[in-house]
Order: C-alpha cells, then sequence, then structure tokens
C-alpha cells in the first residue's frame, strides 16, 4: 500500500512539474529581433500608414528604429524600450511638417504579431498591427 501511494504521488510531481514547464515555455515572448510592417489609420490626416519597425535584441535588451511612408515618422530611432511579459513599449519622435512631437507605442505580442496601438503626446492614437517580414 506504501509503495503504490509511493509511487503514485512520484507519477502525480513527474506531471505537474511537465506541465508547468510546457506552460511556461508557451507564454515566453519569441525573439522578436527582424523586420516588421505595420498598418495603423492617422485620424488627423484620414489616411491610412504602412510603419516599418526593425527590432534587435542586445546585451542590455531590444533597440530598433522606425519608419513610416507618410513621411510623418522619418527614420528614427527608438527609445525608452521595455519588454514585460508579451508587452513591448517604447517612445520614438515624430513630425508633422511644422512641429516634432512625442509617440509612444505599445505592442502586444500574440499568434506571431505585435497588435497594439500609439499615442501622441497631444493625446491623438490609433490602432496598429505588425507582421514579421522575413
Amino acid at each position: 500500500m506504501k509503495r503504490n501511494l509511493f509511487y503514485l504521488l512520484s507519477g502525480a510531481t513527474i506531471v505537474l512539474a511537465l506541465s508547468m514547464g510546457l506552460g511556461f515555455a508557451q507564454n515566453q515572448v519569441p525573439n522578436l529581433t527582424g523586420k516588421w510592417v505595420g498598418e495603423t489609420t492617422v485620424s488627423d490626416m484620414g489616411q491610412t500608414d504602412e510603419v516599418t519597425l526593425i527590432l534587435e535584441n542586445t546585451e542590455v535588451g531590444y533597440t530598433g528604429t522606425i519608419f513610416d511612408t507618410l513621411g510623418i515618422v522619418p527614420e528614427t530611432e527608438i527609445e525608452d524600450v521595455n519588454l514585460e511579459n508579451n508587452t513591448l513599449t517604447f517612445t520614438f519622435t515624430a513630425t508633422d511638417g511644422y512641429a516634432t512631437f512625442s509617440v509612444s507605442m505599445t505592442l502586444t505580442y500574440e499568434e506571431g504579431n505585435l497588435v497594439g496601438y500609439w499615442v501622441t503626446d497631444d493625446g491623438s492614437s490609433g490602432d496598429i498591427e505588425f507582421h514579421k517580414v522575413e
């Protein structure tokens, strides 16, 4: 009886350890290094804009550049980059031709895409979804 209980508890412990390990592996964000292309609508202009984000994973965390097709974001470095859980946040500077302004972007890794939104320092915002380009 004691031997059967020992085997039962040992088996349950192994199953629990394996399931926790698999769950942990599924929640890990893969390396986001590479070129990501996304699309957003710029409400002030009423136009769709294609945005390119290039990320690199370095020893100190992610760095990268961002630019768009409308010319609001000439190729510029992203700053204040933070990856926590599945969420990547960063800021960058954009221009409307008259003034420069700060933009914050929040992206969550979901099913191979980076999905989220951007907000300018004056409160304008929009949704955006990036797909990785190989």
